[in-house]
Parts: structure tokens; C-alpha cells; sequence
């Protein structure tokens, strides 16, 4: 990535940045550690990490530093723009506008193989690498690793006996032997080869020159099969001893690095996560990962890849038969993966949906549901449909009355209605339909729902009027047991109101019902520490969803604000608008009917007129002509609603 040099410095000093530099490099920061300062004979580690502060400090030679003074004193630089060069190299930061301009100190010789000139910034090291792999016979380090002489010949794999890294300059620091292994013609890793290493040693057994590559990275635009990501060079040259391709990111640190790399450099098959089996590898595996699926490359992440080992080397000096078998798995894992990723995806296209379309033409779902009001249906080309209709009206104005009446009328007609009642008890529900049939069976002798629900006027019924409530229990028990009435207060929220719908169609072998909730306002909060506005917008977008999932109507009936009562009704009349507005697929508003031109209108004289008359405003409707209004006469007393 290209930063300015301040954004690099924030980078690089972001709070945790040092600690995972540490422990990329095996160092437990939860304990002591032997101190990183040249030239300090720490027989006793002495030096800690402190995560609040993210710095580290010797107590015995009271040296403290942060992350550029580590990787100053690793790479034997005590120029502070030298520091901070080398710091936002290793970091993989490239600084707009070039580098510090730090004069380097010239080099000392190294022997016994020819090497670069020993600048922080390699020049081409080919020869070196040559010469050091010339005498790769030397050691049988890398055949005690698993590795074979076609891996390591392949990959120029050299030794030097007496290797010093090139950036320490005039230092008297002890030449070690290394394994030289390059990344590029510009950087190489160099690797302690000597056994029973101190915890010291272990700090800088795997130390890198030039600017760090990752290795083998022509595999993801070569590879015939899934490339395997490693995090160390010999884990990627392990599995490529297993008969697979890999490359290696150099550490956890790299993550980030390689998606900026692979922006650039799309690879042409399936990656196959493979960082090491530990608490780094699998928070690297992780960031990986979201990485891929960012930029939409196929990936696979396989589980237990390694065993009870930590890495790939590992796995094959334990055991190069169960790497192979592991491998392989992992390979016809990840292409079975992308092959029913790629199906799935398959099903996206329009070519792949049109037998399901027409599947669903025949299957009627799409069928209007009719409402029993003539005008409404016509409006409505049919009736009600899949999705969300939300009907608003003021309190009290009857918008509760007016859709329990479609219910009836649609569960009369053999389709089960779910009623999610937050206000109204289930018995005042029947009542109300018991007293609006009494009054289509016969108006003389009908009787309200008080009257109804109230045992003690039956002493003052005629039998007229008591044949006409039994015709009424008779006609309202025929097509009763299509109507479920769910009592609730602040109890049932949207999750709960899915939870009805399942149980329904497992109780009755899948009937989609019409679902009714009655009321919006008063559902169960989505977030309790969320406003009125931000939960009702929550509640409406899920509903929809929820209608749309299950392909049925979803009539959701919504308070008005009291800006809306004197004034006719238009979007803005709904409380918490917003996404009412928006995600309704009709939206519909009951009020009282408007009076004509040059007509004078008295609310509370509209109030009482018996019957009293009413309208409906379609304000939206995503299927068919809106702001259609629809006169009705609303008897009161009986639960009734007439269109006009």
C-alpha cells in the first residue's frame, strides 16, 4: 500500500502492531524474553512487552523502544529516517514520494560466497544465490526438513555457512550458518540451521533481506490446481513436496499486503488457505478470509489440514504420507466447494429460473386474494397479493373494524387468516364479526358487540333477535376454523411473528395464511435502545421481507399522526414514516370522507353521523393506479363497513 509518510507513522505505531511484530517472530509477549538490543548478553531474559503503551524495555539494561527501534536494532540501524525506512519496508508500506534519502554505510565483506552489496534495498542477488546454492551439499538441513533436491533446485535453495546479515555493516555480530532461501532476485529469507538454539538465537533464526517478497506468487497465475497460502517458505515448499502448488506470505504480518497484491494479480484458480495451526495463524486465516470473499476470489478454508501439528514442514517430517493425504483432500474438498458455489450462483441467472417461473405461474400463489369490497378488489386488480399492505387511520377510526371485516370475508371463502392482535382481546374480535353478521342477516334484530358479549341482556332479547345472533354463531362457525387469533401486548415482535407463520403451515401441512397485525406501533421494540422511528423502520423493513419470503399479503394496520387528524390524509400522515412509506407495496389511508367543494365540514358532526361516512385513499400502490379513493358508509354499532 502507498501512504504519506505521516499515515505510515500512524500505521505503523497503530497500538498492537508492535506486539504481533513480536510474536511473528516466536515471541511470547506474555511472558519476559531476552533482550533485543545488539550487543546485550541477556543470560536471563529481561526484557517485556507492554501492551498498554505498545513498547517493549530491558530492566537490566534499561532500554526501552518502540516498534521502529526493534526493527532498528534487528537490522543494526540507529539513523532515526533509517528506522523509520526500514520499518515501513518490512511493513510492506510504500511512501509516496520515495524513501528518506538516508546516505548507507558501505559494506563489509562476506565471505565465503559472493554476496550483494549489503544495502537495506538489495540490488539484484542472483549470483549469490548461485553460489550459494552450489554448496547446498554441504548440509543436510533441508533433507532433514522433508525437502527433496528437485524442490530445493527448483527454488535455488543455497546454504552459507558463515552468513551475516548484509545491513549490519561494521557491527562485530557472529557470522551463523543459514539456509538461503530467495523470494525474489531482490530478498531472500535466511534460516539458522544449528540445533538446541537459545531463546535468544530462536528471536533471529529466520531473519529476511531486500525488500520481503512473497514467495513463489507465479503460482497464482501458473498453478493447473488450487494454490495453497502458507505463511512460512518451507510450509509452501512442503506442500509443493506433497504433489501440490503453493505459495508463502513470509508471516501473518503479510495478510494485508498480499489482497493489496492480489488486486492486481487476480489468480486464475481457487486459493486454499493454509496458515499455520495456531492463535496467529488462525486470526491471520480469518482476515484472510474476509479479504477473499471482499473481493469475490474463490477460496476454501480447510479444517484440520494440518493435524496436530502446527505447519505444513511439520506434518511432513511427522509424516509425508498423511500431508500427501491431506493435501489431496483439501484440493478435491476446495473443488467440489467452488463447483456448488458456482452452481448456486448458476441458479442467479434468468435462463436458470424460467421453469420455477412458470412452476410458480401454475401454482396460483400469485392469485388475487379478493376482499369482499367490490371497488377495493377492482383497484386492487383482484384483491390482496403477496407483499406488504399497511392501512393507516386515526384512533378510534375504525381501521382495526375495516380489516378484521376483509379477514372474515377471505377466511369465509376457504383461506386461513393469522390475526396478531396487540390491542384487541380475542373476544372482542368475535364479537365485533358476530355483531356485523347479525346485522347483514337482519337489520331489524341485529345487536352491536356489547350486547353481544354481555350475558345479561339476553333476559331483554326477543326470539327474533336470538334467532338472528344463532344464525350469526352458525354462519361465523363455518368458516371459523380459518381464523387464528393471537393475543399479545409487548410480547410479539417480528422474530415472533415469523414464528407463527412456521407454526402454522407445520400445524396445517403448509397453508400460507393472510397475516393481520394489528398494530404496528405497539410491536415489540426491535432494540430496545433504539428510538420509536429507528425501531418502526426495523419492524417494516423485516415485515416486508417476511411477506416477500413466504410469498403471501402482510396487512399491517399503523397509527396516523395527530397532524393527520383534521387534515386529509396523504404519506406523511403515518407516524415514523419513513419506511412505511417506502417499503409498502400498497399504502392505504381510512378517514373520514372529505367534503366536496364548498362544502363546510364539522368534525365532530362527521363523528356522529350514523352511519358514518367514510373513505379510503390509496396513496401507493407498486402494481397498480393509486390515490383512488373509495367511499364507504360505517355502521358503528355493528362492526360494518359498506362501499358507496
Amino acid at each position: 500500500m502507498k501512504l504519506t509518510r505521516e499515515e505510515a507513522k500512524e500505521y505503523a505505531k497503530e497500538p498492537g502492531r508492535l506486539e504481533r511484530y513480536l510474536q511473528d517472530k516466536g515471541i511470547d509477549t506474555a511472558k519476559a524474553f531476552h533482550c533485543l538490543t545488539p550487543g546485550h548478553k541477556d543470560n536471563k531474559p529481561s526484557m517485556r512487552y507492554d501492551k498498554k503503551t505498545d513498547r517493549v524495555k530491558c530492566f537490566s539494561c534499561n532500554i526501552g523502544g518502540d516498534i521502529f527501534d526493534v526493527i532498528g536494532w534487528e537490522y543494526g540501524l540507529s539513523n532515526d529516517l533509517a528506522k523509520f525506512d526500514k520499518t515501513y519496508e518490512v511493513l510492506g508500506i510504500e511512501i509516496e514520494g520515495g524513501s528518506s534519502g538516508v546516505v548507507r554505510r558501505e559494506p563489509v565483506t562476506h565471505e565465503p560466497a559472493p554476496k550483494p552489496e549489503p544495502v537495506e534495498t538489495l540490488p539484484d542477488s542472483t549470483e549469490y544465490f548461485n553460489a550459494c546454492h552450489a554448496r547446498i551439499g554441504e548440509t543436510d538441513y533441508w533433507k532433514r526438513r522433508g525437502l527433496s533436491r528437485d524442490v530445493v533446485d527448483r527454488f535455488n535453495i543455497g546454504y552459507d555457512p558463515a552468513w551475516r546479515h548484509p545491513n549490519l555493516f561494521d557491527i562485530p555480530v557472529p557470522t551463523t550458518p543459514r539456509l538461503i532461501i530467495p523470494t525474489s532476485a531482490f530478498s531472500y529469507l535466511a534460516r539458522d540451521i544449528r540445533d538446541n538454539l537459545t531463546e535468544k538465537e530462536m528471536q533471529y533464526s529466520k531473519q529476511k533481506a531486500g525488500r520481503i517478497h512473497f514467495m513463489n506468487p507465479e503460482a497464482l497465475q501458473k498453478s493447473k490446481t488450487p494454490v495453497f497460502v502458507t505463511e512460512a517458505e518451507i510450509d509452501a515448499m512442503s506442500i509443493i513436496e506433497a504433489y501440490a502448488e503453493a505459495m508463502a506470505l513470509g508471516s501473518t504480518a503479510k495478510v494485508t499486503n498480499f489482497l493489496n497484491y492480489l488486486k492486481d494479480n487476480r489468480p486464475v484458480k481457487p486459493l486454499i488457505i493454509a496458515l499455520d495451526n495456531d492463535t496467529a495463524g488462525e486470526k491471520a486465516a480469518d482476515t484472510l478470509e474476509a479479504g477473499l470473499k471482499e473481493q469475490g476470489i474463490p477460496f476454501y478454508r480447510p479444517k484440520g489440514l494440518y493435524g496436530v501439528h502446527k505447519d505444513a514442514n511439520e506434518t511432513l517430517v511427522a509424516d509425508r504420507t498423511v500431508l500427501k493425504e491431506s493435501i489431496q483432500a483439501a484440493i478435491s474438498q476446495t473443488e467440489a466447494a467452488i463447483e456448488t458455489a458456482r452452481d448456486d450462483y448458476n441458479d442467479n441467472f434468468a435462463s436458470a429460473m424460467m421453469d420455477g417461473f412458470w412452476a410458480d405461474v401454475k401454482s396460483q400463489e400469485n392469485a388475487p386474494i379478493p376482499t369482499g369490497f367490490k371497488e377495493l378488489d377492482k383497484i386492487l386488480r383482484g384483491g390482496l397479493r403477496k407483499g406488504l399492505i399497511t392501512l393507516g387511520a386515526v384512533s378510534s377510526g375504525g381501521k382495526s373494524t375495516y380489516v378484521l371485516q376483509i379477514a372474515d370475508y377471505i377466511a369465509a371463502h376457504g383461506r386461513d387468516v393469522l390475526i396478531l392482535s396487540l390491542e384487541m382481546g380475542k373476544y372482542e374480535l368475535i364479537a365485533k364479526s358476530l355483531s356485523r353478521l347479525t346485522y347483514e342477516i337482519d337489520k331489524n334484530h341485529a345487536k352491536d358487540e356489547i350486547e353481544i358479549a354481555t350475558f345479561d341482556e339476553y333476559n331483554r332479547f326477543t326470539e327474533e333477535d336470538k334467532a338472528t345472533i344463532a344464525k350469526a354463531d352458525k354462519q361465523y362457525r363455518e368458516y371459523a376454523n380459518h381464523i387464528v387469533i393471537i393475543e399479545g401486548e409487548a410480547n410479539i415482535g417480528v422474530e415472533e411473528i415469523r414464528g407463527y407463520i412456521e407454526r402454522h403451515m407445520s400445524v396445517t401441512h403448509g397453508n400460507k395464511p393472510v397475516v393481520i397485525v394489528d398494530y404496528l406501533q405497539i410491536l415489540k421494540p426491535e432494540d430496545p435502545r433504539m428510538n420509536d422511528k429507528m425501531n418502526t423502520d426495523a419492524a417494516i423493513t423485516k415485515l416486508r421481507r417476511m411477506a416477500r419470503f413466504y410469498k403471501i399479503p402482510v396487512i399491517v394496520i399503523s397509527s396516523f399522526n395527530r397532524d393527520s387528524y383534521k387534515n386529509d390524509v396523504n404519506m406523511a400522515s403515518f407516524k415514523e414514516s419513513g419506511m412505511i412509506e417506502y417499503s409498502s407495496d400498497v399504502l392505504i389511508g381510512l378517514q373520514l370522507k372529505r367534503p366536496d367543494k364548498g362544502e363546510t365540514f364539522n368534525e365532530d358532526q362527521a363523528y356522529a353521523n350514523n352511519p358514518r361516512r367514510m373513505e379510503i385513499k390509496i396513496m401507493k400502490q407498486r402494481k397498480g393506479p393509486k390515490n383512488k379513493r373509495i367511499g364507504y358508509e360505517f355502521y358503528t354499532s355493528y362492526s360494518y363497513f359498506k362501499e358507496t
